[in-house]
Protein backbone atom coordinates (compact mmCIF):
# COMPACT_ATOMS: atom_id res chain seq x y z
CA UNK A 1 0.00 0.00 0.00
CA UNK A 2 1.54 3.70 -0.83
CA UNK A 3 1.78 6.10 1.61
CA UNK A 4 -1.12 8.31 -0.35
CA UNK A 5 -3.95 5.04 0.31
CA UNK A 6 -2.19 5.18 3.80
CA UNK A 7 -3.33 8.03 4.74
CA UNK A 8 -6.35 7.76 2.89
CA UNK A 9 -7.26 5.19 5.10
CA UNK A 10 -6.38 6.47 8.51
CA UNK A 11 -8.39 9.95 7.32
CA UNK A 12 -11.26 7.78 6.74
CA UNK A 13 -11.47 5.37 9.70
CA UNK A 14 -10.74 9.09 11.31
CA UNK A 15 -14.10 10.37 10.03
CA UNK A 16 -15.96 7.20 10.95
CA UNK A 17 -14.75 7.42 14.34
CA UNK A 18 -16.13 10.87 14.25
CA UNK A 19 -19.41 10.17 13.22
CA UNK A 20 -19.84 6.93 15.42
CA UNK A 21 -19.02 8.93 18.43
CA UNK A 22 -21.14 11.76 17.72
CA UNK A 23 -24.22 9.14 17.11
CA UNK A 24 -23.11 7.51 20.71
CA UNK A 25 -23.06 10.54 22.29
CA UNK A 26 -26.59 11.18 20.93
CA UNK A 27 -27.81 7.82 22.45
CA UNK A 28 -26.07 8.58 25.51
CA UNK A 29 -27.60 12.34 25.33
CA UNK A 30 -31.48 9.98 25.77
CA UNK A 31 -29.72 7.48 28.24
CA UNK A 32 -28.51 10.02 30.35
CA UNK A 33 -31.38 11.30 32.66
CA UNK A 34 -32.21 8.07 33.44
CA UNK A 35 -28.11 7.11 34.09
CA UNK A 36 -27.96 10.45 36.51
CA UNK A 37 -30.78 9.51 38.37
CA UNK A 38 -29.48 6.02 38.46
CA UNK A 39 -26.74 7.02 39.92
CA UNK A 40 -27.92 9.41 42.64
CA UNK A 41 -30.18 6.71 43.82
CA UNK A 42 -26.69 5.30 44.69
CA UNK A 43 -26.63 2.49 41.93
CA UNK A 44 -22.85 1.43 40.70
CA UNK A 45 -22.08 3.07 37.31
CA UNK A 46 -22.27 -0.76 36.06
CA UNK A 47 -25.84 -1.06 37.23
CA UNK A 48 -26.71 2.68 36.29
CA UNK A 49 -25.75 2.36 32.44
CA UNK A 50 -26.92 -1.40 32.24
CA UNK A 51 -30.37 0.04 33.39
CA UNK A 52 -29.90 3.20 30.87
CA UNK A 53 -28.86 0.58 28.26
CA UNK A 54 -31.92 -1.84 28.70
CA UNK A 55 -34.70 1.28 29.32
CA UNK A 56 -32.77 2.84 25.69
CA UNK A 57 -33.20 -0.69 23.65
CA UNK A 58 -31.56 -4.16 23.72
CA UNK A 59 -28.07 -3.72 25.00
CA UNK A 60 -27.03 -7.08 23.54
CA UNK A 61 -27.39 -5.58 19.83
CA UNK A 62 -24.83 -2.34 21.00
CA UNK A 63 -21.32 -4.26 19.71
CA UNK A 64 -18.27 -4.39 22.26
CA UNK A 65 -16.56 -1.72 20.27
CA UNK A 66 -19.69 0.69 20.79
CA UNK A 67 -20.12 -0.35 24.23
CA UNK A 68 -16.76 0.78 25.65
CA UNK A 69 -17.52 4.18 23.69
CA UNK A 70 -20.88 4.69 25.65
CA UNK A 71 -19.04 3.68 29.15
CA UNK A 72 -16.47 6.34 28.24
CA UNK A 73 -18.81 8.44 27.63
CA UNK A 74 -21.07 8.11 30.77
CA UNK A 75 -17.50 8.20 32.83
CA UNK A 76 -16.55 11.35 31.17
CA UNK A 77 -18.50 14.35 33.56
CA UNK A 78 -17.02 12.29 36.67
CA UNK A 79 -13.66 12.03 35.83
CA UNK A 80 -13.23 15.14 34.77
CA UNK A 81 -15.06 16.33 38.62
CA UNK A 82 -12.41 14.28 40.79
CA UNK A 83 -9.51 15.34 38.70
CA UNK A 84 -10.36 18.40 39.10
CA UNK A 85 -10.87 18.29 42.87
CA UNK A 86 -7.62 16.13 42.98
CA UNK A 87 -5.34 19.24 41.04
CA UNK A 88 -7.39 21.45 43.37
CA UNK A 89 -5.75 19.52 46.74
CA UNK A 90 -2.33 19.58 44.98
CA UNK A 91 -2.56 22.69 43.65
CA UNK A 92 -0.05 24.64 46.36
CA UNK A 93 2.49 21.20 46.71
CA UNK A 94 1.93 21.25 50.11
CA UNK A 95 1.54 18.75 52.94
CA UNK A 96 -1.61 16.60 52.29
CA UNK A 97 -3.66 15.68 55.45
CA UNK A 98 -4.86 11.74 56.70
CA UNK A 99 -8.51 12.84 55.39
CA UNK A 100 -7.32 14.65 51.59
CA UNK A 101 -5.55 11.35 50.86
CA UNK A 102 -8.23 9.22 51.67
CA UNK A 103 -10.46 11.56 49.63
CA UNK A 104 -7.84 11.25 46.76
CA UNK A 105 -7.50 7.58 47.08
CA UNK A 106 -11.06 7.36 46.83
CA UNK A 107 -11.30 9.41 44.05
CA UNK A 108 -8.81 7.68 42.42
CA UNK A 109 -10.12 4.24 42.34
CA UNK A 110 -13.75 5.18 41.81
CA UNK A 111 -13.55 7.22 38.96
CA UNK A 112 -9.66 7.80 37.41
CA UNK A 113 -8.80 4.39 37.13
CA UNK A 114 -12.28 3.00 35.83
CA UNK A 115 -12.23 6.00 33.56
CA UNK A 116 -8.37 4.74 32.45
CA UNK A 117 -9.39 1.58 31.83
CA UNK A 118 -12.35 1.96 29.60
CA UNK A 119 -9.59 4.66 27.49
CA UNK A 120 -7.75 1.73 27.25
CA UNK A 121 -10.22 -0.48 26.00
CA UNK A 122 -11.62 2.63 23.65
CA UNK A 123 -7.88 3.62 22.35
CA UNK A 124 -6.98 -0.49 21.18
CA UNK A 125 -10.36 -0.39 19.55
CA UNK A 126 -9.53 2.74 17.74
CA UNK A 127 -5.26 2.46 16.96
CA UNK A 128 -5.21 4.58 14.22
CA UNK A 129 -7.36 7.48 15.21
CA UNK A 130 -5.42 10.81 15.71
CA UNK A 131 -4.65 12.20 18.49
CA UNK A 132 -6.77 15.21 18.13
CA UNK A 133 -9.11 13.82 16.93
CA UNK A 134 -9.84 11.62 19.31
CA UNK A 135 -9.49 14.49 22.03
CA UNK A 136 -11.24 16.69 20.57
CA UNK A 137 -14.23 14.55 19.99
CA UNK A 138 -14.51 13.59 23.36
CA UNK A 139 -14.41 16.95 24.77
CA UNK A 140 -16.95 18.03 21.76
CA UNK A 141 -19.13 15.28 23.26
CA UNK A 142 -18.44 16.05 26.88
CA UNK A 143 -19.33 19.87 26.37
CA UNK A 144 -23.14 18.13 24.58
CA UNK A 145 -23.87 16.13 27.66
CA UNK A 146 -22.70 18.06 30.27
CA UNK A 147 -21.72 21.53 30.05
CA UNK A 148 -25.50 22.55 30.64
CA UNK A 149 -25.44 20.91 34.29
CA UNK A 150 -21.98 23.21 35.27
CA UNK A 151 -20.65 20.68 37.28
CA UNK A 152 -17.31 22.53 37.55
CA UNK A 153 -18.69 26.15 38.30
CA UNK A 154 -16.62 28.30 35.55
CA UNK A 155 -17.54 29.26 32.31
CA UNK A 156 -18.30 27.61 29.02
CA UNK A 157 -14.88 28.39 27.75
CA UNK A 158 -13.11 27.47 31.03
CA UNK A 159 -15.21 24.58 31.13
CA UNK A 160 -13.98 23.42 27.72
CA UNK A 161 -10.34 23.72 28.36
CA UNK A 162 -10.01 22.26 31.58
CA UNK A 163 -11.99 19.41 29.80
CA UNK A 164 -9.52 18.86 26.67
CA UNK A 165 -6.61 19.31 29.16
CA UNK A 166 -7.62 16.48 31.50
CA UNK A 167 -8.49 14.44 28.46
CA UNK A 168 -5.24 15.24 26.56
CA UNK A 169 -3.35 14.60 29.56
CA UNK A 170 -5.00 11.16 29.62
CA UNK A 171 -5.27 10.14 26.52
CA UNK A 172 -1.46 10.99 26.15
CA UNK A 173 -0.24 9.22 29.03
CA UNK A 174 -2.48 6.05 28.45
CA UNK A 175 -1.20 5.66 24.99
CA UNK A 176 2.95 5.85 26.25
CA UNK A 177 1.46 2.94 29.63
CA UNK A 178 0.18 0.97 26.84
CA UNK A 179 3.21 1.42 24.53
CA UNK A 180 5.45 0.60 27.60
CA UNK A 181 3.78 -2.32 28.48
CA UNK A 182 4.25 -3.57 24.88
CA UNK A 183 8.04 -3.03 25.03
CA UNK A 184 8.14 -4.83 28.51
CA UNK A 185 5.77 -7.80 27.43
CA UNK A 186 8.84 -7.61 24.58
CA UNK A 187 11.39 -7.64 26.75
CA UNK A 188 9.71 -10.04 29.01
CA UNK A 189 10.05 -7.83 32.00
CA UNK A 190 7.21 -8.00 34.92
CA UNK A 191 5.35 -5.03 36.14
CA UNK A 192 2.67 -3.57 38.16
CA UNK A 193 0.11 -0.78 38.35
CA UNK A 194 -0.30 -0.96 42.13
CA UNK A 195 0.77 1.94 43.27
CA UNK A 196 -0.24 4.04 45.67
CA UNK A 197 -1.74 7.48 46.21
CA UNK A 198 2.06 8.65 47.53
CA UNK A 199 3.52 6.66 44.35
CA UNK A 200 0.97 9.35 42.44
CA UNK A 201 2.38 11.92 44.18
CA UNK A 202 5.96 11.43 43.27
CA UNK A 203 5.20 10.64 39.58
CA UNK A 204 5.55 6.90 39.49
CA UNK A 205 2.87 5.19 37.02
CA UNK A 206 3.79 1.76 37.62
CA UNK A 207 6.44 -0.90 39.21
CA UNK A 208 8.65 -3.07 37.28
CA UNK A 209 10.79 -5.94 38.52
CA UNK A 210 14.62 -6.14 37.68
CA UNK A 211 17.01 -8.85 39.28
CA UNK A 212 14.24 -9.56 41.80
CA UNK A 213 13.86 -5.81 43.02
CA UNK A 214 11.05 -4.13 42.10
CA UNK A 215 11.61 0.05 40.77
CA UNK A 216 8.92 2.42 40.27
CA UNK A 217 9.41 4.55 37.28
CA UNK A 218 7.90 7.57 36.48
CA UNK A 219 6.69 7.18 32.42
CA UNK A 220 7.32 10.03 29.89
CA UNK A 221 6.34 11.32 27.07
CA UNK A 222 9.37 13.19 26.16
CA UNK A 223 13.08 13.76 26.89
CA UNK A 224 12.35 16.94 28.42
CA UNK A 225 9.57 15.40 30.85
CA UNK A 226 11.93 13.22 31.33
CA UNK A 227 14.45 15.90 32.25
CA UNK A 228 12.16 17.68 34.23
CA UNK A 229 11.07 15.10 36.84
CA UNK A 230 14.13 14.38 37.52
CA UNK A 231 15.36 17.48 37.83
CA UNK A 232 12.54 18.68 40.61
CA UNK A 233 12.97 15.23 42.58
CA UNK A 234 16.34 13.94 43.19
CA UNK A 235 15.12 10.43 43.20
CA UNK A 236 13.12 10.24 40.11
CA UNK A 237 12.81 7.38 38.08
CA UNK A 238 11.35 9.37 35.00
CA UNK A 239 11.88 7.53 32.25
CA UNK A 240 10.80 8.95 28.65
CA UNK A 241 9.25 6.09 26.09
CA UNK A 242 11.36 7.38 23.45
CA UNK A 243 8.20 7.63 20.91
CA UNK A 244 6.89 10.57 19.42
CA UNK A 245 2.89 11.12 17.87
CA UNK A 246 3.73 9.81 14.46
CA UNK A 247 4.37 6.37 15.86
CA UNK A 248 1.27 6.19 17.10
CA UNK A 249 -0.51 7.01 13.84
CA UNK A 250 -0.50 4.42 11.93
Amino acid sequence: MNRFNKQEKIKNKQESFRQNTAKLAGVFGHMSPLYKQRRRYGYSHNEAISASLSHYGDHAKIPEKDRNMLHLLSKLNEFILAQNEINEMNRDNSRLSTREKQRINNLKNNFLIPFNHTLKEVINDNPNVGFGEFTGSLVRNYIYLYSKDNELGVGRGQEAQFALHAVEQATNGMRHELATETMLDAAGVEYSYDTSIDDDRYGTDLYVKIDNTWYGIDIKASNLGEKAARDKFRGSMAISTGLNVSDFNG
